[in-house]
C-alpha cells in the first residue's frame, strides 16, 4: 500500500461518514444548541469544512480558499469559519442549503486535488499547523484526524435529538 492510496481511501471513508451523519438534516436540527459544551451542527459543519478548505487550498496548494474565491462569507453572512465562535452561532442564521453547498464545494475541490496528486507530491514539505510537515501527514491529519471526530459529534447530537424527550425548536425566523 502506498501513501496516495491511503489518503484517497481515508478521504472516501470520511466523505461517506459525513454523508451518512448529515443525511436528512433539517434546519431545526442543524441550528439546535445541545446541552453542555457541544456546538450546533451548523457550527461544526462550518468549522470542519473551513479547516479542510484552509489546509488543502492555502497550506498545501498555496491558492485561494474556496471560502474566499466563492465569496462564501458574503453569501452566508457569517465570518470565516476560522473566526467563527461556535458559542455565538445560534445568533447567526445562515441558510443551511448554502452551508451544505460550501461544504460540498470544499469536498469536491479536495477530491479533485487528491485525484491529481502524485506519490512524490505526498512527500513535499509544507508549512503546516505545527511547522514543516509532509503533504501526506498534513492531509491525513486534517481529513481523517480532524473531520472524523467532528462527524462523531454530529452523530452524537443527532442521537440526542432523536430521543423522544428532546424537542428541537425551529431557529428564529426559520420554518
Amino acid at each position: 500500500m502506498n501513501t496516495l492510496y491511503l489518503l484517497r481511501h481515508q478521504t472516501a471513508h470520511v466523505r461517506e461518514a459525513w454523508r451518512s451523519a448529515s443525511q436528512g438534516l433539517t434546519e431545526s436540527e442543524a441550528f439546535w444548541s445541545p446541552p453542555g459544551s457541544l456546538s450546533p451542527i451548523v457550527a461544526i459543519l462550518l468549522h470542519a469544512s473551513g479547516l479542510e478548505d484552509r489546509t488543502v487550498q492555502r497550506l498545501v496548494r498555496g491558492t485561494w480558499t474556496v471560502w474566499d474565491a466563492g465569496e462564501w462569507g458574503r453569501r452566508l453572512n457569517v465570518p470565516p469559519p476560522g473566526d467563527l465562535d461556535p458559542r455565538v452561532v445560534s445568533d447567526l442564521t445562515p441558510d443551511l442549503s448554502l452551508v451544505m453547498a460550501y461544504a460540498a464545494q470544499v469536498a469536491a475541490s479536495t477530491d479533485a486535488y487528491l485525484a491529481s496528486l502524485s506519490e512524490a507530491e505526498t512527500q513535499r514539505m509544507v508549512r503546516g499547523h505545527w511547522g514543516p510537515t509532509p503533504v501526506a501527514m498534513l492531509l491525513s491529519s486534517a481529513l481523517a484526524g480532524h473531520l472524523l471526530p467532528h462527524m462523531g459529534e454530529v452523530r452524537t447530537i443527532r442521537g440526542v435529538q432523536a430521543r423522544s424527550s428532546v424537542t428541537v425548536p425551529s431557529p428564529m425566523g426559520r420554518g
